[in-house]
């Protein structure tokens, strides 16, 4: 029987081992607890989030794409009406709060893409060590926290 190597090597560059594993879920861990220490809980959504914030209220209120809207893209607040229909509350802040915290999850779930972008071109350590950065990075935990779409876009 031939042995491949070619499919031995692909195989090798995406296993991820158990060792890794625990790396990814400690980064994980750790991004979501420094989004939650910077989450601003008191503080209403403003600009772009509140727009997606009220397109997203009023589609998870209603059933159906809103007309009045002149949002470029819906693909975000659509997301986030899910989310407001099976969340029910009286609040406002509450689901101000859920789409900052959807926001700041979905950026910490980008660890695992960029782990295997990153351990494309380098090494199993290197890649870690790029996630960690990717995930710490002051301006990509800003943007989690404020709840528009970069981590989405980034995810995807």
């Amino acid at each position: 029987m031939k042995h491949d190597n070619n499919n031995d090597l692909r195989y090798n560059n995406t296993k991820i081992d158990w060792v890794t594993a625990v790396f990814l879920g400690i980064i994980i861990m750790s991004g979501l607890i420094i989004r939650l220490i910077f989450f601003p809980f008191e503080i209403p959504l403003i600009l772009d989030n509140l727009a997606y914030f009220w397109y997203g209220l009023d589609m998870s209120i209603t059933g159906s794409f809103p007309t009045n809207y002149d949002l470029a893209n819906n693909t975000w607040p659509s997301l986030l009406s899910v989310f407001f229909s099976l969340f029910p509350s009286e609040n406002f802040l509450d689901y101000m709060n859920l789409q900052r915290m959807i926001s700041s999850i979905i950026s910490v779930l980008t660890v695992i893409p960029m782990y295997f972008l990153c351990r494309h071109f380098f090494s199993k350590n290197v890649a870690i060590i790029g996630t960690a950065i990717f995930v710490f990075e002051p301006r990509i935990i800003n943007n989690s926290i404020l709840g528009i779409t970069e981590p989405l876009f980034l995810i995807l």
